[in-house]
């Protein structure tokens, strides 16, 4: 079943709810979904860190998300 949500993440089937931010104290873009967190000062780098770590959660059976 883990490698069943992998495929759906990567084949985009599962696409995660992505929510952007902007701290105000400093900057940095603050990229979240699935209660985990990614900052970063360019806004396409935080999505593509958040994006890794989505991806190894789900392989190593960490991340579950919700199917339909």
């Amino acid at each position: 079943m883990m490698h069943e949500m992998y495929r759906d993440f990567s084949e985009g089937q599962f696409i995660p709810d992505i929510t952007v931010t902007k701290r105000a104290d400093n900057g940095h873009f603050v990229a979240s979904a699935l209660g985990i967190s990614e900052t970063h000062w360019d806004q396409g780098e935080a999505v593509n860190r958040l994006t890794a770590k989505i991806q190894d959660g789900i392989l190593k059976g960490e991340l579950h998300p919700a199917t339909p």
